[in-house]
């Protein structure tokens, strides 16, 4: 006498193995609810090799420390991109030190020498004339004009020239 295959009338009892609410890794509790209907169900004449059951809990140890050093590796990555970024910045507002820029200032461009540098909730902030100006907001960086006090002689301009070097009286 043969034994035919039984299907289910029910099509919601069909579906509920679908894939659709599985997410992408199974985590340490579906491992271990994996592992306990297997047991459970195991045939008695034939249980699982001690052998089978070291190597999965070995494979499950080897995934759980894997998951785990993936996460530290990318919070390390995050914390080093985030002290690149700053260091980066750091070092572009201290290059403006002493320089004229021209940066937005809502709809205008206007310009002023770079006075001093502040560094205000981890990013820098240069100083122009008393007024803060973030980084972002500058256009260009010029070199400062030379500045002549009224203690160098003419004697020295004329040296100047000389030289080759062009100075607009």
């Amino acid at each position: 006498m043969g034994v035919a295959g039984v299907s289910s009338a029910n099509p919601v009892a069909t579906n509920q193995y679908s894939t659709g609410g599985l997410t992408k890794t199974l985590g340490q509790d579906a491992f271990f609810k994996l592992l306990i209907t297997q047991l459970r169900y195991q045939n008695p004449l034939e249980p699982m090799q001690d052998q089978e059951f070291i190597a999965q809990l070995a494979t499950f140890s080897t995934l759980e420390q894997a998951t785990k050093l993936n996460n530290q590796f990318e919070k390390m990555t995050t914390s080093l991109q985030d002290s690149l970024f700053a260091i980066t910045s750091i070092q572009q507002a201290t290059a403006c030190l002493g320089n004229v820029i021209e940066y937005h200032n809502g709809e205008e461009i206007c310009s002023g020498r770079v006075d001093s540098v502040r560094i205000e909730g981890g990013l820098p902030v240069l100083i122009v004339g008393g007024a803060k100006v973030d980084l972002s907001s500058v256009v260009a960086i010029n070199s400062p004009e030379p500045v002549i006090t009224g203690e160098e002689s003419a004697d020295e301009f004329v040296g100047e020239e000389q030289r080759g070097v062009d100075i607009d009286s």
